[in-house]
This record gives C-alpha cells, structure tokens and sequence, in this order.
C-alpha cells in the first residue's frame, strides 16, 4: 500500500466521506485522524467526520492537513490483516472485538 507521503501526491475523487475513510482504513491501514487530515466545508467548518453533512446545506468538503497526527497506537509486529479474513483492524483491543463478534474466536 501506499505510504502516507505518496497518498499524498495521488488523487483519489469520491461523493462519499465514508468512502473515503474506508480507503484511508483498508488501502493504507490509517484514518483521518491519526494522519492529521480533516475535512473543511465550503462553509468554513472542519472536522475528522462527516457528521456535519446533517447540519450544513452545502457539505461540500476539501480534505486538509491539520496542526499534526496523532499517535499511533496500531499494530507494530502482528500482521495488518485478520488471520480469518480480508479485515484490516487499527488496534489490538479493536481485532480482540472482531474476532469474538464475526468470527467467534479468540486469540489464544
């Protein structure tokens, strides 16, 4: 996958923010708030979210760098992907969660 200093030079067009951030989940392993990226509406609001699209008549949004990331807290050494499926989960308590919910299982 693409770094996130590549991704930066490539274009990548959608309608959707949830489209987006499940790109930035599964294409790069990473989310908009831990790459210090944020939404900017016509209107002058920012956010990691898209929960202003049910606020905003405009909601036309432009992707931006904001003041920094945050901290990692993923995976360093255990792979990126569910052993079980195609998952891609961001933290460890977060894969513990899916494996008991989707897949029935823990990690033993």
């Amino acid at each position: 996958a693409p770094s996130m200093k590549m991704m930066s030079k490539l274009h990548f067009r959608t309608n959707y923010v949830t489209t987006w951030v499940s790109h930035l989940r599964h294409t790069h392993s990473t989310t908009p708030s831990l790459e210090g990226l944020s939404l900017r509406c016509e209107c002058g609001h920012e956010s990691f979210s898209d929960k202003h699209i049910y606020k905003c008549d405009i909601a036309n949004f432009t992707v931006i760098h904001t003041s920094g990331a945050k901290e990692r807290k993923a995976f360093t050494t255990t792979p990126q992907r569910c052993i079980l499926c195609n998952m891609h989960p961001t933290t460890p308590s977060g894969y513990i969660k899916y494996l008991e919910a989707y897949h029935k299982t823990t990690l033993k």
